[in-house]
């Protein structure tokens, strides 16, 4: 935690800046990004994975099928193991794909004018606030109790982690709120009342703002000039994350241990490479896919 707080670091100028990096030295190199397909079937055929069949998210009758000396899967394991049939995979790979998913979270962006976040010490950091010092309540209040009066958050400030900022008009910038949250108990209220589960949003963003404002940022409530929070069940409709995870699998000592599931599976051609076959965050997944890389070799993907 020291060293995530030390660090502290942003891509320069956002990280769709790094993302459209990645697209280009792709495509440069004779690979293609295909957009709004998503996988649906990882035929077998002894031991080998044969295909990959996808289907258009705008018409869903559209199938396609591509094939490769290798085939990588970036999306949970878990969830490719199951399209596959977990009982294809070796006891050894099953027991490793048994984890449980980390915590999800509620996050909200804002844009805020006429506030210099600057003077109030905000710049290329993460503020981390807690309204109950002993964080193992905070966190059991908010997480299983649902309780968010007394909260605990990150603040951080994305348009001061680059400047000049390309997202923000003169004079405003852009702050984001990040909160634990339990995916079951959105996930209801979702299903049960709409009106319920925007409700229960507002109220977190509520208490969340309050005390930004009460601690950190004097009249932020009156300055905040667009908002919009995302719950567990938007990280798992717009992210595809399983039960809304944060980190893939939960980083407790069962499922971090030498045991951890690696990009090894059961088939000859086929490979993890995703948080939860190496380890979290966009560090833990890109020096996954680089220890990949060195296995297949420069040519085996082509």
């Amino acid at each position: 935690m020291h060293g995530y707080h030390s660090g502290a670091c942003s891509v320069s100028g956002g990280f769709d800046q790094l993302i459209e990096r990645l697209v280009k030295i792709i495509n440069d190199n004779g690979g293609e990004v295909i957009y709004k397909e998503r996988v649906v079937s990882l035929p077998v055929n002894g031991d080998r994975i044969s295909k990959v069949v996808t289907q258009s998210v705008k018409s869903p009758e559209r199938l396609a099928e591509y094939q490769g000396k290798s085939i990588i899967c970036n999306f949970d394991p878990k969830q490719a193991a199951e399209m596959i049939g977990l009982e294809k995979f070796s006891r050894q790979v099953q027991k490793r794909l048994d984890y449980d998913y980390s915590p999800s979270n509620l996050i909200a962006y804002c844009a805020v004018k006429d506030i210099d976040l600057k003077k109030l010490g905000f710049g290329r950091s993460i503020l981390y606030h807690t309204s109950e010092m002993d964080l193992n309540k905070a966190y059991d209040n908010m997480y299983l109790l649902g309780d968010y009066s007394k909260p605990s958050f990150a603040i951080s400030t994305p348009s001061l982690h680059s400047e000049p900022s390309q997202h923000c008009p003169e004079g405003t910038h852009l702050i984001e709120f990040v909160t634990v949250a339990e995916y079951r108990r959105f996930l209801n209220l979702k299903v049960t009342s709409r009106r319920e589960y925007r409700r229960k949003k507002k109220e977190i963003f509520e208490h969340i703002v309050c005390a930004a404002e009460k601690y950190h940022i004097p009249d932020l409530s009156s300055k905040i000039c667009f908002d919009s929070t995302g719950s567990p069940t938007t990280n798992e409709r717009y992210c595809l994350s399983p039960m809304g995870n944060s980190y893939g699998s939960n980083l407790t000592p069962r499922n971090i241990s030498i045991f951890r599931l690696d990009e090894k599976t059961s088939f000859s051609n086929f490979y993890f490479c995703n948080a939860s076959s190496g380890f979290a965050g966009f560090a833990g997944t890109l020096a996954t896919g680089l220890r990949l890389y060195e296995i297949l070799g420069a040519d085996a993907t082509s």
